[in-house]
């Protein structure tokens, strides 16, 4: 469960009457899952969920523009890094990491198993801020 208190919420609606919700998103300064996903080095930014409509052509580049939003908020918030979280198992093969990595993030280490029943994911990484290009130094 998300704590609200350390997470901030961008939500996108349409400009409709119905204001329909196109996504959402939650990010915080502390990383998602500390018992199976390690540390960097430098301070970070960590979007623990990105949620956009597949049904709603209105919800096109949603999620490119929370991730830009975030690249904002990092790099005020002094972060060097954005980090994710993305469900990588066989049956995705691989969709979401490359979603990612259209968008500049890079693989963080291996893949992770979310649980015992083998619920795949990868970590992913974004250089933000003063440091230029590169990885994020992680432990992975």
């Amino acid at each position: 469960m998300i704590n609200h208190q350390q997470c901030h919420f961008l939500v996108a609606t349409s400009t409709s009457p119905d204001h329909k919700a196109l996504g959402l998103l939650a990010y915080s300064s502390q990383r998602a899952h500390p018992e199976i996903i390690p540390p960097v080095e430098e301070p970070e930014l960590y979007i623990r969920f990105l949620i956009a409509s597949r049904d709603d052509p209105r919800a096109k580049g949603v999620g490119r523009a929370f991730v830009a939003e975030c690249e904002l908020e990092a790099v005020e918030g002094g972060a060097e890094v954005i980090r994710v979280d993305c469900f990588d198992g066989e049956e995705a093969k691989g969709a979401l990491v490359r979603v990612y990595e259209g968008m500049g993030f890079v693989k963080m280490g291996g893949r992770i198993a979310y649980n015992e029943e083998g619920w795949m994911g990868q970590v992913l990484g974004k250089r933000v801020g003063a440091r230029d290009g590169g990885e994020a130094k992680g432990s992975g």
